[in-house]
């Protein structure tokens, strides 16, 4: 199920009001979107294994350490390494502080709730890259956001 959300964006990009101000915009969102779901898929890997579960999402964990030091150093570090730099490349060209220029669209959120995700699970990468959690908590600051993160479940990884 996991692998189908990832892959579907389109019902996203068709409610809400959270595309983009326009064509364009859209398209860059989009863009955006696809961009984000290589990164995940690249990291699925680790983060699914430091949450317990086999990397391919489904049974338990039964590697070893040094297999998820090898996932950490071979799937997740390269991933930020080459995403996370892009990722604030398109801030620092937006001028409303969100990833598109006329403001908040859907895929702020799942980019902001991935960098809760790794804020959790690698708190030193939330401390290398200031700008892209400062962006996180910029959308988990949204007043709807901030009563639903204070109130929802969390996992302890």
């Amino acid at each position: 199920m996991l692998k189908f959300r990832l892959k579907n964006f389109v019902i996203h990009r068709l409610s809400n009001g959270l595309a983009g101000h326009d064509d364009f915009e859209e398209a860059k969102v989009d863009a955006i979107a696809d961009f984000f779901k290589d990164l995940r898929t690249e990291q699925e890997p680790y983060v699914f294994a430091r949450m317990g579960w086999a990397v391919d999402g489904v049974g338990d964990w039964k590697g070893t350490k040094e297999d998820m030091e090898d996932l950490r150093k071979n799937c997740f570090l390269q991933a930020v390494e080459k995403h996370f730099p892009v990722f604030l490349e398109i801030l620092k060209e937006s001028k409303s502080g969100y990833l598109v220029n006329s403001g908040l669209t859907w895929v702020d959120f799942f980019v902001a709730e991935y960098l809760f995700t790794i804020q959790c699970l690698e708190p030193e990468i939330a401390k290398q890259h200031p700008q892209l959690f400062e962006y996180m908590k910029k959308v988990y600051s949204l007043p709807t956001i901030t009563d639903y993160v204070a109130t929802r479940e969390h996992e302890n990884w």
